[in-house]
C-alpha cells in the first residue's frame, strides 16, 4: 500500500511522461495532497469508496489505504487535475488513460 506521498509522486511523474517537465517543489507536493483528499472526497462521495485513509489533518507520509488496483487511476486522474495548477491542458493521451482507468 503507498503513501500519500507516492501517490502524489506517481500523478507528478505522469506529468513528466505527458512532456510536461516538473519536478514537485515542497509547495506542489502540498497542492497535490490537497487535490489528492479533494478526488478521493469527490470519489466517496459518489459512492466509490478506495478505502482512502481521510485523516483529520493529513500528512504526506501516511498510508493511503488505497488498493493497488486503483494506483493508476489515482495517478492518472490526479495528474489531470494538477496540470490546471501550472495553467496547462491535459494532454489527449493523458486525458485518455485517466478516463479509461476510471471506468
Amino acid at each position: 500500500m503507498k503513501t500519500m506521498v507516492e501517490h502524489i509522486n506517481d500523478a507528478y511523474s505522469q506529468i513528466r511522461i505527458s512532456g510536461i517537465t516538473v519536478q514537485p517543489s515542497p509547495e506542489d507536493l502540498a497542492t497535490g495532497l490537497e487535490r489528492l483528499e479533494d478526488f478521493m472526497a469527490e470519489l466517496y462521495g459518489r459512492t466509490v469508496d478506495l478505502n482512502y485513509n481521510f485523516e483529520a489533518n493529513p500528512t504526506a507520509n501516511a498510508d493511503s489505504g488505497i488498493d493497488k488496483v486503483h494506483n493508476h487511476m489515482v495517478a492518472t486522474n490526479l495528474a489531470v487535475r494538477l496540470l490546471a495548477d501550472f495553467g496547462k491542458d491535459a494532454p489527449p493521451t493523458l486525458v485518455t488513460q485517466a478516463s479509461s482507468s476510471y471506468s
